[in-house]
């Protein structure tokens, strides 16, 4: 099943790259229900002006925001959030630990490929990836390891526990959410949203997500496969989890993208300069990983979880506090808050594995860690549509001359954005753990 797992996710990867041109939104599903089977299929690809997952840049799942312009002056321009994220999850693909240093890999493999303007770029980057993975893994794996060789009943298995049409609704529902994202963040969006098309598919997006609860409801009462059964929320400490890795992954890389921004936008730094200025990221968060390991038996969930998301929120507020159009120095706002930021997601991702393990039993246990996997990409994806948003309309309504100062003014009211964000996540988390006694004890 694992393996199976794998080849779906790269299959519905070629099936989105063949439709892309003529159905792009059909590809944009396909490319949903990829990370749905396989939460790691994610692809970035930069163009001179936009940056997007693939040829048609509102139909774009995983970033769902795309400014583009055609002068150096239009500040929407520069609105655009989706800088090194896409480009790190394209190049290095890492699942388990918290990727701080693949990610800050990643990002600058991706400067290098910012030249390139093959449109496919990153579909095929992580089509070829999923290969290899696939082939490790039907290496790797024991031929019985679900009890019975790959052969017909494995198959007959597939089809029979598998809520397929569980999936197709939440695939359907977040691939047209992710489209209305993307129309709501352009320059010109409100005309666009205010088309019968647009308003049709934003009322669908909505309504199939009470329907994917129904659903559920539905096969969990006739004991049939539920993709994500409705009980798994009665967990408090899961749910708080995966509420918090939502917010904090979504504040974490729209912050950083809007930093990657006002670095090269407003202060004119090089790409390869702001590359440099993002090294104490995964410095801090390789250093937090440690720590958690040497400290784990002595932390409480009930506070580790609350101060790790306090500190990264702190960060953007740092950056929407101290950042001006002739400063301040490096060492005075950049370097902290890209030292502080990733500190928060590091915890959350230690201490949810933790959580599954102690709160299910262990055939629920993989459940939960696909859901709590996959909150945490769809949380990064909402983030950058919704920080790129803000930041947009508070530039664009700005009075003033200056397009530079404009820009700083939107990229300021995202920081206080992804700043609210990690706040909100330290009065869930506190609430959520606060019977959650030691950790890595298992509790049956």
């Amino acid at each position: 099943m694992a393996s199976l797992s794998l080849c779906s996710g790269m299959w519905l990867h070629a099936a989105s790259l063949c439709c892309r041109r003529r159905y792009p939104w059909l590809s944009t599903v396909l490319s949903r229900g990829c990370v749905t089977a396989n939460p790691q299929c994610i692809g970035g690809r930069t163009g001179k002006d936009t940056i997007t997952t693939h040829r048609s840049s509102r139909y774009s799942w995983n970033l769902g925001v795309i400014l583009s312009s055609k002068r150096r002056g239009n500040c929407s321009a520069r609105l655009s959030c989706c800088n090194q994220s896409s480009n790190s999850q394209c190049c290095i693909l890492c699942h388990g630990w918290r990727p701080s240093c693949w990610v800050w890999t990643g990002s600058r493999i991706g400067r290098r490929l910012q030249r390139y303007t093959w449109l496919a770029l990153g579909f095929y980057t992580t089509a070829m990836l999923n290969i290899v993975v696939l082939a490790l893994a039907l290496w790797a794996l024991p031929s019985d390891i679900d009890g019975a060789a790959l052969g017909r009943e494995t198959l007959n298995r597939l089809a029979r526990e598998i809520d397929w049409f569980g999936c197709l609704l939440i695939s359907a529902a977040l691939a047209l959410l992710s489209y209305e994202l993307a129309v709501v963040s352009g320059s010109d969006a409100g005309r666009l949203i205010r088309e019968p098309a647009n308003l049709a598919i934003l009322c669908i997006s909505f309504a199939l997500l009470p329907l994917f609860w129904l659903w559920m409801r539905h096969q969990t009462r006739n004991s049939r496969p539920a993709l994500i059964p409705n009980a798994i929320w009665r967990n408090a400490p899961f749910t708080a989890v995966c509420i918090t890795v939502f917010l904090v992954w979504g504040a974490l890389n729209a912050s950083e993208q809007l930093t990657a921004l006002y670095l090269q936008e407003v202060r004119d730094f090089s790409p390869l300069t702001a590359s440099l200025y993002f090294l104490p990221a995964p410095i801090a968060g390789a250093m937090m990983n440690a720590a958690i390991g040497l400290s784990l038996p002595f932390l409480r969930p009930w506070l580790a979880v609350p101060i790790g998301c306090l500190v990264s929120g702190i960060a953007p507020l740092l950056l929407a506090t101290l950042c001006r159009l002739d400063g301040p120095s490096y060492w005075h706002a950049v370097f902290q808050a890209m030292a502080l930021n990733p500190l928060g997601a590091d915890l959350i991702y230690t201490i949810a594995n933790l959580v599954v393990t102690s709160a299910f039993p262990t055939k629920t246990q993989a459940l939960a860690g696909g859901v709590f996997q996959m909150l945490s990409q769809i949380g990064k994806s909402i983030g950058i549509a919704s920080t790129s948003i803000i930041a947009q309309q508070v530039a664009a309504s700005s009075q003033l001359a200056n397009a530079n100062e404009a820009l700083l003014q939107g990229y300021k009211a995202g920081w206080w954005y992804n700043s609210g964000l990690g706040f909100v996540a330290v009065l869930v988390s506190f609430w959520g753990l606060r019977n959650v006694g030691k950790l890595g004890v298992k509790i049956d």
